[in-house]
């Protein structure tokens, strides 16, 4: 009966450290994700709007899981000083973006 409890009290706190792993893990592989798009395209990120950030202006249709992947609302200033907003759905259909670095730009301004 006492070996039950620890074996049951031992799986909780691994199960929920799994959890909370996943999700800093995912927030950073996201952020990361969005800065090395940014740079290659020569973009410079003025806000960033991760998920559920309840600070954006238009919270909260800025975030969303879709398709497994996570969709940020980001804006962006070009080479040529424009700033322009864009959703951002990073990652992909089966690993919701731990393994795929693909990023669609969904622009809102144009």
């Amino acid at each position: 009966m006492r070996w039950e409890i620890l074996v049951y009290t031992f799986g909780s706190i691994a199960a929920l450290s799994l959890l909370v792993w996943f999700g800093v893990h995912q927030a950073t592989r996201v952020r990361r994700m969005i800065a090395l798009w940014a740079q290659a395209n020569n973009y410079e990120i003025v806000n960033l709007y991760a998920p559920m950030d309840d600070d954006s202006p238009d919270f909260p249709f800025t975030w969303g899981y879709t398709r497994l992947s996570v969709v940020c609302s980001v804006s962006l200033r070009g080479p040529d000083g424009v700033e322009r907003l864009a959703w951002l759905d990073c990652g992909g259909a089966l690993n919701s973006g731990l393994l795929w670095d693909r990023i669609s730009v969904h622009w809102r301004d144009s």
